[in-house]
């Protein structure tokens, strides 16, 4: 989105007083002079209720202003009627309009409205598969040995008699008890999921331990950003995996305010993926990440 006169502005304006806070405002933009200059710059402020607030000023003369990012998030502890307008001069134009709910966010992000409107939580991912059955019990004891039978009676004495037939066999033993069965092993873990994107995405806390892809059908180069911890406070441990199945659109992994470390050199900062490449970025720490995998540069 670009203002390129010094009339143009960006307002916001609510259906209803606050109860409690108003709305959080953030945009970040660029500005662009003649030579070209590219300036960034950014300005954080709030709704005023029923009244019109100024979120992005008019660029100077000879200066386009080139938006990037907007972001507000219902702070209030009631749903609001939001509206943002295009404002040339006093003539106003609706650029979005819709209801937020308490704890809601609406993001401009990559020419799109409603990227990143956060819903309820998704539903639990069905059950693992059963766990493999636990080993036999051990055989029970052998049964006791039968009653000796009896001992046949003694030949007269005189010449050698002949030998005494042997006794009957004795009985066969009981058998023993059979062993407890083993226990149950435990349950397998849920499979992961997959989100697929074709356009600029920042992660949402619901991609933790799960696959973000940029797909075959977006043929143009995308960028997918891991927020920073002080917005999405993955916990230590989580793991992102990323997958570019498409040969015409390079993706690119960034970070915002956090560190990524390329593991193997150490080095930070973005990182490229190519086509049919796999790559996993590993939360070490609070604000520190370690990413690796095929075809990641």
């Amino acid at each position: 989105m670009l203002l390129d006169t010094t009339t143009k502005t960006l307002t916001v304006v609510l259906a209803q007083a606050k109860t409690t806070n108003d709305c959080d405002v953030t945009v970040a933009y660029a500005d662009i002079n003649a030579t070209p200059t590219y300036t960034d710059g950014s300005t954080d402020t709030t709704t005023n209720g029923t009244t019109p607030v100024t979120i992005i000023a008019a660029p100077a003369s000879s200066t386009q202003r080139r938006v990037r990012q907007i972001t507000i998030y219902n702070n209030d502890t009631v749903s609001h009627g939001v509206t943002v307008y295009f404002d040339d001069n006093g003539t106003n134009r609706v650029l979005w309009s819709g209801t937020l709910a308490s704890g809601q966010l609406l993001l401009y992000s990559g020419e799109q409205w409603n990227a990143g409107v956060l819903g309820t939580t998704g539903l639990t991912g069905a059950t693992g598969s059963t766990g493999a059955t636990g080993g036999t019990g051990g055989t029970g004891g052998t049964g006791g040995v039968g009653v000796t039978g009896a001992t046949g009676a003694t030949g007269a004495t005189g010449p050698l008699g002949g030998v005494g037939d042997d006794g009957p066999e004795g009985a066969t033993g009981v058998t023993g008890a059979v062993g407890a069965t083993g226990l149950t092993g435990a349950t397998g873990p849920a499979a992961m999921s997959i989100n697929s994107k074709s356009a600029a995405y920042t992660t949402l806390i619901g991609d933790a331990n799960n696959i973000i892809l940029h797909p075959t059908a977006d043929t143009t180069a995308r960028t997918f950003t891991i927020d920073s911890n002080a917005n999405v406070a993955f916990p230590v441990g989580t793991a992102i995996t990323f997958i570019n199945e498409i040969t015409a659109g390079i993706l690119t992994i960034a970070i915002t305010s956090d560190t990524m470390y390329l593991a193997g050199p150490g080095t930070t900062g973005s990182r490229t993926l190519t086509a049919y490449g796999a790559a996993t970025a590993l939360k070490i720490t609070s604000t520190e990440w370690v990413i690796s995998g095929p075809g990641l540069t």
